[in-house]
């Protein structure tokens, strides 16, 4: 019955709920429903959450794109500002999905795309989580390896850059292990040690800086459709994070201020990714060529003193963002149904990680991984964001968590259940979506037959969103099918 909070698979008495808030103890806690007595996070931990997590080399290193995108300096300011801008105001809503359902996104999606549907959100999230903290190991192996390199006058070779990263990897996921509140304990500390280094580095490197940067051979041939690609890329990066806010905002009471919940979450995201991405574009403008790995470039121009910061970022900037994707990773694999405890998947994904690392390190071009991984995975998420906010603010806030969780009972269906545990609205949508993604798609190895459409203008995570979510609405809106069990219409 509606505001009923069950004694499902794991309660208080068979789950250490409140180790969650304790630095340094092992969060046992999976993707169980959190009663709300057990909830003892806030909006400040919030930002901290989201804007210490872009404090780190592998979130970074993408600002670099639109400088070798071919934009000046103050074309890459607006391009980065409008992006992050769109993504974070599109990202922060979904903060109250988490809040209401008590649980973590992948999970909570249940309510909109069914019991069996939650392999859509699952699936996406878990690659999300394991291609960013891929992309942090390495950035953060890199850095170190680099960095001791120009210390010794000498060349960092890839067996020694694998070492780094494995290195990196481990202390990462001591973090990730320990969770939730040791997680966010270390999104405070570090964002200020990460910030204060790259503020050290913007006024150590300003004095060189040419301020009248123009840029030039555009990547897709036209200012305006490289300029739009840019923006594409950096609205990319907070949307997503959007199956991991729910992570962060199950911790916080039902009767907290939905409002600042917002606010906190989108400016800390904005922030967050804003500092980090024009640090990246303001240095790397200094480099002989934009081309440059970016770490490699970095340690380059900077006198060894700075090096040694450098050195530093990549050790303890990477715990943030390294332990935020694999904390999510492991809650992600539970909700696809694999049975491992919390602690367990967080180890296994993250040894999974080190061999993606490994193929990025000895085989695989990682600029254009990056820019085909940003791509691909917000042509995914952004649809499967977009159907939960409109069933969330649209058709129901109000979240069964026992039916939510009625996969967990042997024969459990539930109000979720929908056709065979698929609500077809939502999972059509979302395939429709994806498929008009794909269309708009322009990348090095797949070229859409709709990417030119509108003069190289990339518009295929927008044009996914936008199907996605409209088909959704008008699906659940004018569905003929009743016999469907659907969520209860709230508002």
């Amino acid at each position: 019955m509606p505001g009923h909070k069950p004694d499902i698979k794991s309660t208080a008495e068979q789950v250490d709920f409140d180790g969650a808030v304790v630095v340094g103890k092992i969060e046992l806690q999976g993707i169980e429903y959190m009663p709300n007595a057990h909830r003892h996070s806030n909006a400040t931990n919030l930002f901290y959450v989201f804007f210490g997590s872009q404090m780190c080399l592998g979130i970074v290193v993408i600002g670099v794109l639109p400088i070798v995108f071919g934009l000046g300096l103050w074309d890459t300011f607006t391009s980065v500002t409008l992006g992050t801008a769109i993504g974070s105001a599109i990202f922060s809503p979904a903060v109250l999905l988490g809040v209401k359902s008590g649980t973590c996104s992948p999970a909570g999606s249940v309510a909109h795309f069914g019991v069996r549907g939650r392999f859509i959100g699952s699936s996406v999230t878990l690659l999300v989580a394991l291609g960013f903290f891929a992309l942090t190991v390495w950035t953060g192996g890199d850095a170190l390896v680099q960095g001791i390199a120009r210390f010794n006058d000498a060349t960092a070779s890839k067996n020694v850059s694998a070492f780094g990263a494995a290195i990196i990897c481990a202390l990462t996921l001591t973090t990730a292990y320990f969770g939730h509140a040791t997680i966010v304990a270390s999104e405070k500390a570090i964002s200020f040690i990460i910030g204060a280094i790259l503020l050290i580095g913007f006024f150590l490197f300003m004095p060189g800086f040419n301020w009248h940067y123009a840029g030039g051979n555009y990547t897709l041939g036209g200012f305006w459709p490289t300029w739009f690609l840019s923006v594409s890329v950096c609205a990319v990066l907070p949307i997503s994070y959007a199956g991991f806010e729910g992570d962060y905002s199950r911790h916080i009471s039902e009767d907290a201020d939905p409002k600042k919940l917002i606010w906190a979450t989108g400016l800390g995201m904005f922030l967050g990714c804003w500092v980090a991405l024009m640090f990246a574009a303001f240095t790397t403008i200094l480099f002989k060529d934009p081309n440059t790995p970016y770490v490699q470039g970095l340690v380059g121009i900077s006198p060894k003193w700075f090096v040694a910061l450098i050195i530093l970022a990549g050790i303890i900037g990477s715990q943030p963002q390294g332990s935020l994707c694999i904390y999510h990773a492991g809650l992600a694999s539970q909700v696809f149904g694999l049975r491992w405890k919390r602690p367990t998947a967080t180890i296994v994904l993250g040894i999974v990680c080190m061999l993606i690392v490994f193929t990025g390190i000895y085989l695989v071009d990682m600029v254009n991984l990056m820019l085909m991984f940003l791509t691909f995975m917000a042509i995914a998420v952004s649809p499967w964001l977009v159907i939960n906010l409109v069933g969330h603010y649209v058709f129901s806030d109000h979240y069964d968590p026992e039916d939510l969780f009625a996969y967990l009972r042997p024969g459990g269906k539930g109000r979720y259940w929908y056709s065979n545990g698929w609500n077809w609205r939502a999972v059509l949508a979302w395939v429709l979506a994806v498929v008009a993604g794909l269309l708009f798609t322009q990348t090095a190895l797949i070229h859409g037959p709709l990417s030119n459409l509108f003069g190289g203008v990339t518009l295929d995570f927008a044009m996914a969103a936008v199907v996605g979510g409209v088909s959704y609405f008008i699906f659940e809106k004018f569905a003929a099918d009743s016999q469907h069990v659907r969520p209860e219409h709230t508002r």
